[in-house]
């Protein structure tokens, strides 16, 4: 499961679900890639805001 929506910074905030050995599904990262940063360094600037369990 993954998804992204844009952020009123000129930023598409995302989360993708990590798929464990067990297959349970139950972790994930979330976070912002920078479209005007990425833009200006010519590669993907992306800041991590959190990594755990999903739902929490």
């Amino acid at each position: 499961d993954s998804s992204a929506e844009a952020t009123a910074a000129g930023g598409w905030r995302f989360r993708q679900v990590l798929l464990d050995p067990r297959g349970d599904l139950a972790w994930g990262i979330e976070g912002v890639v920078d479209l005007t940063e990425s833009e200006e360094l010519g590669d993907a600037v992306i800041r991590v805001e959190r990594v755990g369990a999903v739902g929490d």
